[in-house]
């Protein structure tokens, strides 16, 4: 059915309908009662590639779209995989500050003077002498006089050799 040509007689002017309009006055509307709309289609010799040229640029937005949610979906999974990495390593790192701590805390205790003295009179049998002896410094090539431990009159003569 062909639309119904621009007649005087079967149109009505816009103008006329609304008073306030600012459209000029003649131009002329299809009678709506009459009129029905479909999609006019380009017929001719470049209609086919003008079609095809849409469904490949369609085509190709298509892949772009679903290459980029892809792209986003993979990244997303590896900052995943990095997380889960990162915990693990971090939950080895506090592990290992524990450990840290256990030990100096244990080596405060081992090195403190009360523990080292009864670990070696209980470990080496080791005892606090009675009679403590303080040796001065000698230079090389003097002569010392002294009493040995077991004589109490006698007097050893010790000659400090220089090396050589």
């Amino acid at each position: 059915m062909a639309p119904p040509a621009l007649e005087e007689t079967s149109a009505r002017s816009l103008s006329q309908d609304q008073p306030g309009s600012r459209e000029a006055p003649g131009f002329l509307l299809p009678d709506t009662a009459t009129t029905t709309l479909r999609v006019v289609r380009r017929e001719g010799p470049g209609a086919g590639l003008e079609r095809r040229r849409q469904r490949t640029l369609v085509a190709i937005s298509i892949a772009i779209l679903a290459a980029s949610l892809f792209g986003a979906v993979a990244s997303h999974a590896m900052v995943d995989a990095e997380q889960v990495r990162l915990d693990g390593v971090q939950a080895k790192i506090t592990q290992a500050e524990e450990l840290h701590q256990q030990l100096e805390e244990k080596v405060v205790e081992l090195s403190s003077p009360s523990m080292v003295v009864s670990e070696a009179r209980s470990q080496y049998h080791m005892t606090i002498p009675q009679h403590i002896i303080y040796l001065s410094p000698v230079q090389l090539g003097t002569v010392v006089k002294g009493g040995a431990r077991g004589s109490s009159s006698s007097s050893r003569v010790a000659h400090l050799r220089s090396a050589p």
